[in-house]
């Protein structure tokens, strides 16, 4: 077992290392970990040529590209940088459990299922569940076999876990990092150092989430996030005033004012551009992001 389990591992190591280097160089990688060689050296330890196959499928083979999801505005999937048009990406139900993954992570079968499928009796939400998770599978990992292990959904009894790594990220899960390091640098007394992440969050966010907020069951993550966005771009603008960049402050004030058109502390900071056209102009335009409710 032991000899096995290190020769397989020596298999997908070589085969990660082959799609890193093409992620690198842009050069095109074997689509698929090298199935028949792995095979066969199951084989030859194990002796038979059944048990090889089924250890091999329990094996989770990295796809073939990276996957990058963009939810912080109309949601998009990428795969090495283009486009996701597969037929399996155009079901609303399968980005709805995508960004459900994303949203809870760890997720449940059955929290998944109640979220996206209400209306259903809890046989008829698993049904669809099961047939939205394949879909779903195939999307994201086309070269996997249909019995084959995922690797970027893991599975553990009932629960779903999707996988980060160098495969898969999101602007969601970037947004939410880089806001908790900028929050906790500017506690800590270093405003400088908080100021870089907060700019970078507030540049992922590049414009209103529709279609993830049409999800009744994502609305109040939206809106956490939507008031963790005005905080972060107010908190920029007055650092950006205070460093002296008047310009990179007004677009702090705007993005700050689109989530809350009514916000003192944000209007307090952006007085201090001493320009009461300009801030006049974003205060007009400002309501037309306000969500309501």
């Amino acid at each position: 077992g032991r000899a096995l389990a290190a020769r397989l591992r020596q298999h997908v190591a070589a085969d990660r290392a082959a799609f890193a280097a093409a992620l690198a160089t842009g050069r095109p990688a074997r689509p698929l970990a090298d199935r028949a060689r792995c095979q066969g050296c199951v084989a030859a330890i194990c002796g038979h040529e059944r048990p090889a196959r089924i250890a091999l499928a329990r094996l989770p083979v990295p796809p073939a590209g990276r996957l990058e999801l963009a939810l912080l505005g109309s949601i998009e999937l990428r795969r090495d940088g283009r486009p996701v048009d597969a037929p399996e990406w155009r079901r609303r139900r399968v980005r709805d459990l995508l960004s459900h993954l994303v949203l809870r992570r760890p997720d449940t079968r059955e929290q998944a299922a109640a979220d996206l499928w209400p209306e259903l009796d809890a046989e008829g939400q698993a049904r669809n569940l099961r047939v939205t998770l394949t879909h779903l599978l195939r999307g994201l990992e086309p070269e996997r076999r249909g019995r084959d292990a995922s690797f970027l959904v893991q599975t553990h009894g009932d629960a779903l876990l999707l996988h980060r790594g160098e495969w898969f990220d999101t602007d969601l899960w970037r947004f939410d990092e880089l806001a908790q390091a900028a929050i906790d640098a500017d506690r800590r007394g270093e405003p400088s150092a908080a100021l870089g992440p907060m700019v970078e969050a507030v540049a992922l966010w590049r414009s209103e989430p529709i279609d993830l907020a049409g999800a009744e069951w994502a609305l109040p993550d939206v809106e956490a996030r939507r008031a963790k966005l005005g905080a972060l771009a107010t908190r920029a603008g007055e650092l950006l005033l205070a460093h002296g960049d008047a310009d990179r402050a007004r677009e702090m004030g705007e993005v700050a004012l689109g989530v809350d058109a009514w916000s003192d502390r944000t209007r307090q900071a952006l007085s201090g551009l001493r320009d009461p056209g300009q801030l006049a102009a974003v205060a007009a335009c400002a309501p037309e992001y306000v969500v309501s409710g």
